[in-house]
């Protein structure tokens, strides 16, 4: 029988607030548990807490924050040769870097997830890592590969019967279709937006029915912004409006601030769709009035994307001007910031990468073949 201590508490205290998405707790005990473990010497407790930090940060938002805290996990788990979780924070680090913009190492650590789990024999590591590289390829303009490598890791999902990794492709298939849909629209060719648009709600469907028994608010907040998105994609604007009013509400109660942000700028879009300008020109003002003390460059450019669109559908051409300029000033930023990051996260990626030297790599196979093997 193992004796409670203050660590083995606030790291238990951690991993709840993980399951039910409580991530100003879980960060604030994770953090708690970390210091614990380092005073105590214990290695393999302090990588279990930085990676709950991490992945409470992340769920916050908190980017940057979650790769520190990723990337000193990363390396504790790498010296105890703990493949299971080194994969885990490869994912989560992936992730992280997407979303701040940071493309190139977010593939090269999702590859390395892929590789080791391949390797190891990592069942369900390798699904997560075989979901993400079709979501960042998605991301990267390449939407027919990352369908295809979605569609790999929902079929893989459905053969192990694991319902939370079939609800992780689901998502993504429907993100992807997503912004499939939009890109092709505005390339000219509706035939295949409108296909995109319809097989992106077909997945949205079978997410929401595995949604609803997800504990953590977080997921469930994410696949209904998702799937509200396809809701506006084949014209349902007035359904995806109500869908992510409920998400925005849930995710502030929920302090999720970047999940906030996402449905906010969502309602604006779709109260652009419905001609509703005076409303969506509200929404907008509360993201940009809610990003005043926060760092969500993304978030930033979709809502002044959308700024730009009112102005013109109004025919203010001075407005229209001004947000041209703004918008451009902030993907410059953007970038810069993202360079900056890029070659310590790359150092951080080699390091890992020659660490785990020894690990059959498979990526050639899939570069040469179009898909990973996952037999």
């Amino acid at each position: 029988m193992s004796i409670a201590s203050p660590l083995h508490d606030a790291l238990a205290a951690a991993r709840q607030a993980l399951v039910v998405g409580d991530a100003h707790v879980g960060i604030e005990r994770g953090l708690q548990a970390l210091l614990l473990a380092r005073d105590q010497g214990d290695a393999s407790s302090a990588a279990a807490a930085g990676t709950l930090v991490a992945h409470h940060l992340f769920s916050a938002g908190h980017f940057e924050d979650a790769l520190y805290h990723g990337h000193q996990a990363l390396l504790q788990w790498q010296r105890q040769h703990d493949h299971d979780h080194v994969c885990e924070v490869l994912v989560m680090l992936a992730s992280a870097c997407s979303d701040i913009g940071v493309d190139n190492e977010a593939l090269e650590f999702a590859q390395q997830a892929f590789d080791i789990a391949r390797a190891k024999g990592l069942a369900p590591r390798l699904n997560q890592a075989l979901s993400l590289l079709g979501a960042l390829h998605g991301r990267l303009g390449d939407w027919d590969r990352g369908e295809t490598l979605l569609l790999q890791a929902l079929s893989r999902a459905r053969d192990r019967h694991d319902e939370g990794a079939v609800l992780v492709a689901l998502n993504g298939l429907t993100a992807l279709l997503v912004e499939m849909h939009a890109t092709l629209g505005e390339a000219g060719d509706p035939e295949r937006a409108v296909a995109a648009a319809q097989r992106a709600l077909r997945h949205a469907r079978h997410a929401l029915v595995l949604a609803q028994d997800q504990p953590n608010p977080f997921r469930r907040v994410i696949v209904r912004s998702n799937a509200a998105g396809a809701l506006q994609a084949n014209d349902r604007a007035e359904e995806a409006l109500a869908m992510l009013r409920e998400c925005r509400a849930a995710a502030l109660a929920d302090g999720q601030r970047a999940l906030a942000l996402k449905a906010w700028t969502g309602e604006a879009k779709a109260l652009l769709r419905l001609g509703r300008h005076d409303e969506a020109a509200a929404a907008l003002d509360e993201v940009f009035g809610r990003l005043q003390d926060s760092d969500h460059p993304k978030a930033s450019i979709d809502a002044l994307r959308l700024r730009l669109s009112l102005a013109e559908r109004q025919g203010d051409l001075a407005r229209a001007d001004q947000h041209s300029a703004d918008l451009a000033l902030r993907v410059l930023r953007r970038q810069r910031k993202a360079d900056a990051l890029s070659a310590a996260l790359q150092e951080a990626a080699d390091r890992v990468q020659g660490a785990l030297s020894r690990v059959e790599s498979e990526w050639l196979d899939l570069q040469r073949n179009g898909a990973p093997k996952t037999h």
